[in-house]
């Protein structure tokens, strides 16, 4: 493996000298491209050999201009083209203001004084991130307690299914599904680099991704992922107003979304039909229906002594603070095989971070906890956690603690609905019910 990513990294920095050899300044080449063409145009004589000479000097223009626009596309990570025309400046204006919005010129530190120095705010990053992906303590008991209410519902066969080993052609319909042109991660390739040399790096990529899915070999080499930190306001000044994201290496991408595709297989068994993000055969949009018509029903209700509460959660930092023996024990009770789980642990055990401050790479961290957002498997991996909730919820719902919402007399009782990390929660406004959903959320938190 230390071999392949030495040639990728050597590979990265001859394509760097290549390009700017090749193309140098793409302005100054233009602006040269241009004048050569005017020059000709204006040409006092016009013999054939002009005219040829006219026609590949707008040819090269041509080329010149169309590679522009595709860097300042590829730059500003923008998937559309508005239309035919050329947009150069449409791209070169958005990249800039993403390089601007997304340049930290300062950061409050944990006593409310504002860093401005680049060494500053490195420690408030580091120490921030140090933090928030370290393990808390276990709560044991009420481990079990969750645990207990969940089902197993994994069966043998199943698990031989995800557990076969993989394949060739696993891996290339993995990367066929990939995003070509998806920022890239500290080895600089993106996806699109895999697809179109995949003739020269295909047996190579696939000795190292099927060594560490079918031989259990370590991806700590590969499983290091830059963190950037994207603004969630239009004025960020500390930590908590940016949402880090992780760029995967293309590599360690291909085996969390091999593992990804088998996986989505079985969640529809273990996964409550209340969730409906990011599982096949169900919509989003499911739940917000529903969820339009309860709030509905909620307003408009004329008749009938009852009456009813909606409670909206949000679960702060929901993905990094993922406890990792949580999620084992909540795998391990709904049925999925050890070495499958244990394929899991080595995605997530074998990470590590460092974090991108104004597009320099800093820090180093090592998570004992967390999903990192940007990592194929995270999402589906939160639904198993999540899971744990929605147990807890319809237990408290069987053992009549909790009554949920019946749009008529023999509709089934709504008691909750999951949207990924967010929540609505319904219920009869009584004591009785606030109890269970309060012993609920408490529980779950521990």
């Amino acid at each position: 493996m230390e071999n392949f990513l030495n040639k990728i990294g050597a590979c990265a920095s001859s394509l760097q000298k290549w390009h700017v050899s090749k193309f140098g300044n793409f302005k100054k080449n233009i602006a040269k491209a241009q004048q050569q063409v005017s020059n000709l145009n204006n040409a006092v004589t016009r013999t054939s050999s002009t005219m040829d000479e006219l026609k590949k000097s707008e040819s090269v223009l041509d080329e010149l201009l169309a590679q522009e626009e595709e860097y300042w596309q590829q730059r500003s990570r923008v998937d559309w083209l508005q239309s035919g025309d050329q947009n150069t400046k449409f791209f070169h204006a958005h990249a800039s203001s993403r390089k601007a919005g997304n340049k930290i010129s300062s950061l409050m530190d944990c006593n409310g004084n504002k860093i401005t120095s680049k060494a500053g705010m490195t420690t408030i990053i580091q120490d921030y991130f140090n933090d928030l992906f370290s393990a808390s303590a276990i709560d044991l008991q009420a481990l079990d307690l969750v645990t207990a209410t969940i089902p197993t519902t994994i069966n043998a066969e199943i698990n031989d299914s995800l557990t076969q080993p993989f394949t060739v052609a696993d891996v290339t319909n993995a990367l066929k599904t990939m995003s070509p042109d998806k920022s890239p991660g500290s080895d600089g390739m993106s996806a699109m680099f895999y697809q179109n040399y995949w003739h020269i790096v295909g047996n190579s990529v696939t000795d190292v991704v099927l060594g560490i899915l079918n031989e259990g070999q370590s991806m700590e080499l590969i499983n290091n992922a830059i963190i950037t930190l994207i603004p969630k306001t239009n004025s960020p000044a500390a930590m908590t107003d940016y949402r880090p994201i992780s760029l995967c290496n293309v590599i360690y991408k291909l085996v969390s979304k091999m593992i990804v595709l088998r996986l989505k297989d079985a969640l529809p068994l273990v996964i409550s039909e209340t969730q409906s993000a990011f599982l096949s055969n169900r919509l989003i949009t499911d739940n917000i229906l529903v969820a339009f018509e309860l709030v509905h029903h909620i307003q408009h209700r004329t008749r009938g002594g009852k009456s009813y509460s909606a409670l909206k959660l949000d679960m702060s930092k929901a993905f990094d603070r993922v406890e990792w023996p949580f999620l084992w024990a909540v795998m391990k009770k709904m049925g999925f095989d050890s070495n499958w789980i244990a394929l899991i642990q080595n995605c997530l055990t074998s990470s590590s971070l460092s974090f991108s401050l104004n597009g320099e790479v800093a820090g180093y961290v090592k998570p004992s906890r967390g999903l990192r957002q940007g990592d194929p498997l995270s999402p589906y991996l939160f639904l198993i956690c999540s899971e744990g909730l929605s147990r807890l919820l319809h237990h408290e719902e069987a053992i009549g603690n909790l009554q949920g919402l019946r749009l008529t007399r023999r509709a089934p009782s709504v008691s909750h609905l999951l949207f990924a990390d967010d929540s609505l929660l319904f219920c009869e406004t009584t004591n009785s019910s606030a109890l269970a959903i309060e012993r609920t959320l408490n529980l779950y938190h521990r």
